[in-house]
């Protein structure tokens, strides 16, 4: 694993690669395409994977298809229900057969986070974001898995899918919280409804970078996801999520590999040929 590339150390803005599908040939050739195209990482949805695929074998093919690091994933709602925990031991699997980071979701180990926000009185409370557990047993729980996955070698991003519209302030009130827990990288995901908000976000973007103390990952879902995914990181944000390709189960709200070269090449943004 010490001879693979960190997130943290790849020259930013980061193209990534985000790796979704159910067949195993389909995502090693996806990686091979991404990486041809420019891709300089990679997401894998390992909760999208078929359940004969998620096991040691299998991981140790994916990660050993590229020279570049790769960020496993494993979210709730695959196809078939997994307790928190369980989808925990996935991701530190993922980790000893070659993963270099995971995506650790802010309301791990808690399924009413929602209502937990009555016992804290930081300014994203008044948003009511998903995704954010503020029980203190659970937040426990996180920082524990994390100094595992750090003792493994991995790094952690730390993801919080709010599901509505953050103003600046509220934003970075809920970026110190995740990155509190020990996250490497943060990721926060808004609601952008509106020309103002899509302003919002760029402005928080920039704003970020003065008060964190690690990178992070700012961008939005709806109607502006797009634009705010390709503008954000030249105000900060850390990675550009992409698709090689679209399929049946990829995320539309995320640009093509070539969309974003292309738009970085005209704006004369330094990318790597």
């Amino acid at each position: 694993m010490s001879e693979k590339i960190k997130f943290t150390d790849l020259e930013r803005p980061v193209i990534v690669s985000s790796l979704r599908s159910n067949e195993l040939d389909y995502i090693i050739q996806d990686i091979k395409e991404s990486e041809e195209n420019g891709a300089k990482a990679f997401l894998l949805h390992i909760e999208m994977l078929d359940e004969k695929y998620k096991n040691s074998d299998c991981f140790k093919k994916i990660f050993s298809t590229t020279k570049y690091p790769i960020m496993a994933l494993n979210y709730r709602g695959g196809a078939k229900v997994y307790s928190d925990e369980e989808l925990a031991d996935v991701l530190l699997e993922a980790v000893s057969n070659g993963a270099m980071a995971v995506d650790v979701f802010a309301d791990m180990f808690d399924n009413d986070s929602i209502n937990s926000l009555e016992l804290t009185d930081k300014i994203f409370k008044n948003a009511v974001p998903k995704d954010i557990t503020m029980r203190a047993e659970c937040v426990k729980k996180q920082k524990e898995l994390i100094n595992k996955i750090h003792s493994m070698g991995a790094e952690v991003l730390m993801s919080a899918h709010v599901n509505v519209e953050l103003n600046c302030e509220q934003a970075i009130s809920l970026a110190l919280e995740i990155q509190s827990r020990g996250a490497d990288i943060v990721k926060i995901i808004t609601s952008c409804n509106s020309y103002n908000q899509a302003l919002e976000i760029l402005h928080t973007a920039a704003e970020l970078k003065k008060h964190l103390k690690v990178p992070y990952l700012y961008q939005c879902n709806g109607p502006f996801g797009k634009f705010t995914r390709q503008v954000a990181p030249l105000f900060g944000s850390m990675l550009v999520l992409c698709h090689q390709k679209y399929s049946e189960l990829s995320n539309r709200e995320k640009p093509l590999i070539s969309d974003v070269k292309e738009f970085y090449r005209v704006m004369k943004w330094r990318i790597e040929d």
